[in-house]
């Protein structure tokens, strides 16, 4: 499957905590990492804080109000390594992606 010829730009997005931003910095984004190609989408999955089984994770209610965006580069995607999100509940043409493989920090740029 040509998910990235779907994606329609070079950049897919991922949401995370701004408290667990310093040790994305350090070791990259673990897989699988969930990715949109919608930076808002992104976005709204952590506003909701759950997790892929759809059960509310144990996260602090603070960090809600400070969620960052990280772009990464399709381009740095081993394709081989990436599937289109089966928890997807908003848009079943694949606008969410899981990739099994660890992301860089060097391949990841926060906006």
């Amino acid at each position: 499957m040509n998910w990235y010829k779907k994606a329609n730009k070079n950049m897919l997005y991922h949401a995370t905590y701004r408290a667990l931003l310093d040790s994305i910095q350090k070791t990259g984004l673990t897989a699988p990492v969930y990715l949109s190609k919608d930076h808002y989408q992104a976005e709204s999955f952590a506003e909701v804080g759950m997790s892929t089984e759809g059960t509310d994770k144990d996260i602090p209610e603070e960090w809600f109000d400070n969620i960052v965006i990280l772009g990464v580069n399709i381009n740095s995607l081993d394709k081989d390594y990436i599937t289109i999100d089966p928890y997807n509940r908003v848009d079943k043409e694949g606008q969410t992606y899981i990739y099994n493989l660890n992301i860089p920090m060097n391949e990841i740029k926060v906006l």
